[in-house]
């Protein structure tokens, strides 16, 4: 009995340290949001900052940008009346240059965050609905169903977003591979040896030998540098 105590508390203990390593904020009913959670956490960047964006036409537009991680869109201000506002038709889109930051899209708004000419690795970041707590008689918070993994969307202004349940956002992180023409899957071997599949022997020796963790930012920055060497 006393063994298995101790292996089950070495279990929770693994189970805390993981949730504890993705960021959670509660906001509670008639709250707003912006005011709960740290706007740096919501947006990529402390204040919209002037960034190009490139279409598939050849054409661009210079104008002030900023990635929202709960609606997940890259949202711009417009120049005529100062609105916030989210970019539409993102698919004829073909990058976005904020500053020393690329942004594509594909299902998704992915950030660049190291790669070669051939095989790009980039990162979604989302703050997603993992828990909804419905009001209850007496206006007393009642576990309603969990909807994992939602976000809001539409063009409602984030200043003006205010929680109807008490709600909990959770930190979302994915990783992505992309080849040259910016299409982009799951950051795993598989995608990987698509695009490498002449090297995947080398490849994969590397991987194992320097213990990589294809979802750990760091180590991709690693497999980025290492793959400029083939």
């Amino acid at each position: 009995m006393q063994r298995f105590l101790i292996i089950y508390f070495i279990l929770l203990s693994g189970f805390f340290i993981s949730a504890q390593s993705r960021k959670s904020f509660s906001v509670g009913p008639g709250k707003k949001i912006v005011e709960e959670i740290p706007i740096t956490e919501i947006y990529k960047y402390a204040e919209f900052r002037m960034g190009e964006v490139a279409l598939r036409n050849g054409t661009a537009a210079n104008v002030k940008l900023n990635y929202n991680s709960v609606f997940g869109e890259m949202q711009y201000i417009d120049p005529k009346n100062g609105d916030t506002l989210s970019l539409a038709s993102e698919k004829n889109i073909r990058f976005i240059a904020v500053e020393k930051d690329t942004f594509y899209f594909d299902e998704g708004w992915l950030e660049l965050i190291g790669g070669t000419p051939t095989v790009r690795i980039a990162k979604k970041k989302l703050l997603e609905i993992t828990n909804r707590e419905k009001l209850g008689a007496m206006g007393v918070a009642g576990f309603g169903a969990i909807e994992t993994y939602n976000k809001f969307t539409g063009s409602q202004h984030m200043k003006d977003l205010v929680a109807m349940e008490r709600l909990t956002f959770t930190e979302h992180i994915s990783y992505y591979f992309g080849d040259r023409f910016n299409h982009f899957s799951n950051a795993n071997k598989k995608g990987l040896y698509k695009i490498y599949g002449d090297a995947h022997e080398r490849i994969d020796k590397w991987i194992s030998e320097n213990k990589i963790d294809l979802s750990n930012e760091d180590d991709l920055k690693k497999l980025s540098e290492y793959l400029q060497t083939l």
